[in-house]
């Protein structure tokens, strides 16, 4: 059986689609995506506050807001008390996806500690989002991850 040019042209793009669906990391729009490479289960524990937009000093000495600005990592007293919290378990080897986790648009700053409840010290990372259209914080998924070297939180972007 023999396709004709025109069939073969009308598939090209539901191919390339299919394809890049599988590329996107976008998979929890405006929550959390915590994956766990180890080989144990963990507990991860997040909190979140919003911050107030960035302040950059203008020509004429006037603070004026800026997407551009580099964040600064948040601290203790930026992230309390909370807007948002949870512990999170997961299970050695997958994936837990927590949606709707930024509740709403703005500047977050954000801080994913590991296994909280252990005696050791724990391992914590953070990580400051900017708000940008039209993902709710300007990025659409916070991945969170453990690994044996530690503990990582990066944000994607909209596609």
């Amino acid at each position: 059986m023999q396709r004709s040019r025109r069939a073969i042209l009308a598939a090209v793009p539901v191919a390339l689609a299919g394809c890049g669906q599988s590329l996107r990391e976008n998979t929890v729009p405006g929550g959390l995506d915590i994956r766990n490479r180890r080989s144990g289960s963990i507990t991860v524990a997040v909190r979140a506050a919003v911050r107030p937009e960035l302040r950059t000093e203008g020509g004429n000495g006037v603070g004026q807001d800026s997407a551009t600005s580099t964040p600064v990592t948040p601290r203790d007293a930026d992230l309390e008390p909370p807007d948002k919290s949870g512990e999170y378990t997961v299970a050695a080897e997958s994936a837990l996806a927590v949606p709707n986790f930024f509740s709403r648009a703005g500047r977050w700053g954000v801080e994913a500690v590991l296994n909280p409840d252990a005696e050791a010290a724990a391992d914590r990372t953070r990580i400051e989002l900017f708000a940008a259209l039209p993902g709710p914080t300007g990025a659409d998924t916070l991945v969170v991850e453990a690994t044996a070297d530690g503990l990582t939180a990066r944000a994607t972007t909209v596609d």
